[in-house]
């Protein structure tokens, strides 16, 4: 049981590691496609805030929702299952590396030009990194919310 738990929480540390990764290059990609189809500096980071917000929340309800019906198979390949999260976790890494290099070297004068303006934009709006703070943390009080519902639930049904 002590194996299991520790491979338990492995997998739930790679996972969110996942999950996090998934979310901030996917808000990074949002963010460079609005910003080279010239979108109102306040629009491209409220849709990248919504979009990292639901990239992130989402696949904790999806994995909270389907961890019961899975349980038996997962602890029952604990090892498979930790190096899985583990791999996809390094992949995702190196994706989020190479992403901003490649970028670089893709980008034109016209692209570097509205990045600046983006982020000058963002510099004269300090508000606008206390709603990306805010959005992080709500993002996390709902995955908790998420998780301790199924876990009060679920503790209720095996009684």
């Amino acid at each position: 049981m002590k194996k299991e738990s520790i491979g338990i929480f492995g997998i739930g540390i790679f996972t969110y590691l996942c999950i996090s990764s998934i979310s901030y290059v996917l808000e990074e990609l949002t963010r460079d496609i609005l910003i080279l189809a010239d979108t109102n500096p306040k629009l491209n980071f409220t849709i990248t805030e919504i979009l990292c917000f639901g990239i992130f929340v989402l696949p904790i309800y999806v994995i909270t929702k389907k961890w019961n019906h899975n349980y038996n198979l997962i602890s029952n390949n604990i090892k498979k299952y930790l190096v899985l999260t583990f791999s996809t976790f390094l992949i995702l890494q190196i994706i989020h590396i190479v992403y901003p290099y490649s970028k670089s070297l893709l980008t034109t004068d016209l692209f570097t030009f509205r990045e600046t303006y983006y982020y000058e934009y963002l510099g004269n709006n300090y508000s606008m990194y206390f709603i990306k703070s805010a959005m992080y943390y709500f993002a996390m009080i709902i995955s908790f919310l998420l998780i301790y519902k199924k876990l009060k639930n679920g503790s209720q049904q095996s009684v």
